[in-house]
């Protein structure tokens, strides 16, 4: 096994008797290929395109091979290639619902679950989520270690302030009223907590069009960038709904990081995965090897 970094990437060769796999880690993707070939130069000069007898090729810096290596890459595997984003879904059954509702409340109504799968892929909570879904978080039950737990507080209390940890972090929420009550904006349950900057209601019509009212709120509207394709009070047909809520969220999810930027230093993925390999191809590169060229 060998590894070399080139102008920004990592390049790792594997080799058997019969057929060599290289790995090329990129900051935007990864690629790999088995080739009929256990050649290195050859291997180089097919991915890289260099001409190996030209004096004034790119060199590759050949990287020391152990353990510290292996585990900067397995680190780097783990990093996504693409952007991520959290969003806290609630259910709201009634317009009187309180905050222990919100949390306890699990399943819901069949126009809901159907939303929930408009929304996106739902996995398990130990893979990548992009919403948190407090209907179907099944939190464990932290009473007996929570600092804010008492003798007084109810049997749940910890399963309540586990949920909470997940959603009240999330700039973004979106809360489904399955209520018929649509003139009661102000007065609508939800979580409280340092952020949701952007609440995003959806609320079904009743009459049999399968329409969804929706409603985007902003707790600094001045400050925060625009965003969409939805904005205030809109009718939604239900066959779209879900697909246009996702969307807005994203795109708020992105105009709110930039808000909070000089707070939180928040970095996308691909320049994390450059800043990673860089580092890598300057950590690890053995000053004993001669560069290929």
């Amino acid at each position: 096994k060998m590894s070399w970094y080139h102008r920004g990437s990592i390049l790792t060769l594997c080799t058997t008797d019969r057929d060599a796999v290289i790995t090329v880690r990129y900051a935007t993707n990864t690629h790999t290929w088995t080739l009929p070939s256990n050649d290195p130069m050859q291997l180089m000069t097919t991915v890289f395109r260099l001409d190996p007898l030209a004096l004034d090729s790119p060199s590759m810096q050949r990287l020391v091979e152990g353990a510290p290596l292996s585990r900067a890459l397995a680190v780097l595997d783990r990093s996504p290639t693409y952007e991520t984003h959290k969003v806290g879904v609630l259910y709201v059954p009634h317009d009187k619902a309180t905050e222990i509702e919100l949390l306890e409340v699990v399943g819901g109504s069949p126009r809901y679950l159907e939303f929930l799968r408009g929304l996106g892929e739902m996995v398990p909570l130990q893979h990548l989520v992009m919403f948190h879904v407090a209907t179907l978080m099944v939190a464990p039950d932290t009473s007996s270690s929570s600092p804010t737990a008492t003798s007084d507080s109810p049997p749940d209390s910890g399963r309540h302030i586990a949920k909470k940890r997940h959603i009240g972090n999330d700039f973004v929420h979106i809360e489904y009223l399955d209520y018929d009550d649509t003139d009661n904006d102000d007065g609508i349950p939800s979580l409280g907590g340092q952020f949701s900057d952007v609440r995003i209601f959806v609320q079904p019509l009743t009459g049999g069009d399968d329409l969804f009212r929706t409603r985007v709120q902003c707790k600094h509207a001045t400050t925060l960038a625009p965003f969409g394709p939805l904005h205030g009070v809109q009718v939604v047909p239900g066959h779209m709904v879900a697909a246009a809520v996702r969307l807005t969220a994203i795109h708020a999810n992105l105009a709110c990081r930039e808000m909070h930027q000089d707070r939180f230093e928040f970095v996308l993925n691909v320049e994390d995965r450059l800043r990673q390999i860089k580092q890598i191809g300057t950590r690890f590169v053995d000053a004993t090897a001669s560069p290929m060229v």
